[in-house]
């Protein structure tokens, strides 16, 4: 029977308690490694404006662009404030707006302001807004936003099906009105005028026209001139006109 010597019992203690270090150092490392990750950081802080103006003037139902003002119209204007994706509360800051360079109207929490129109066509009316927002830090930061706002005249189109029109037939115009400062095509007068090589004719009141055509106007042309008018503004009105050809 082989003897183990006190050398080797040493020899044999060592190999035992490195193999034991060893697994322990792996189990701690394992666990290290399984630990969830720490938590993002938040993002910035980085506020912006959003302001929106919009007027009510009158335009057809299938009208899908931006509605526009003239002399006279209501501008009302919102907004909004946005820390990336999310809606700021605006109820405790300190709203301060501007029209064409001058102080308007403000206060707390004051996200809306609206004002009439006294710029003719071809101007601008130039809107700017200072908000004093809390930053996380309890500190204030003013941010400022501003928009330029066309002025237009209203308008009045002539819709016609087709301008070759034959001899001994009848077709139907009619006005399609923009941008007037009324709430219906009842608060307009519409004015026609009928200009052949033989006569001239007017007719008023109605938004559609009928002209029929004889033979003697074969091969001749029929002006049709418009004026529509806001029975409410004298100064509110808007012209057109067209040229049919009789074949």
């Amino acid at each position: 029977m082989t003897k183990i010597t006190i050398k080797n019992k040493i020899l044999l203690l060592f190999i035992v308690g490195l193999l034991f270090t060893q697994l322990t150092f792996a189990q701690t490392k394992t666990k290290k490694n399984s630990s969830p990750p720490p938590p993002p950081s938040p993002s910035p802080f980085s506020p912006s404006l959003i302001l929106n103006w919009q007027t009510n003037n009158f335009v057809p139902s299938t009208y899908e662009g931006k509605i526009l003002p003239t002399n006279g119209s209501t501008i009302y204007l919102s907004l909004i404030a946005k820390n990336n994706d999310t809606v700021i509360d605006l109820s405790n800051s300190l709203i301060l707006w501007y029209l064409d360079g001058d102080f308007y109207d403000g206060g707390v929490g004051q996200t809306n302001m609206q004002f009439k129109v006294t710029k003719v066509a071809n101007n601008f009316h130039f809107v700017s807004v200072n908000v004093s927002i809390s930053q996380p830090d309890g500190s204030s930061r003013v941010l400022t936003q501003s928009v330029n706002i066309p002025i237009i005249n209203p308008q009045v189109v002539i819709n016609v099906p087709y301008t070759n029109i034959p001899s001994n037939s009848s077709v139907s115009l009619s006005a399609i009105p923009y941008f007037f400062n009324i709430q219906s095509l009842d608060d307009l007068s519409f004015n026609w005028k009928i200009t052949t090589p033989l006569e001239t004719q007017n007719a008023s009141g109605d938004n559609t026209i009928t002209i029929n055509t004889n033979d003697y106007l074969k091969g001749k042309q029929i002006n049709v001139a418009l004026q529509t008018q806001n029975n409410k503004n004298p100064f509110e009105f808007a012209k057109n006109q067209t040229t049919l050809y009789v074949q």
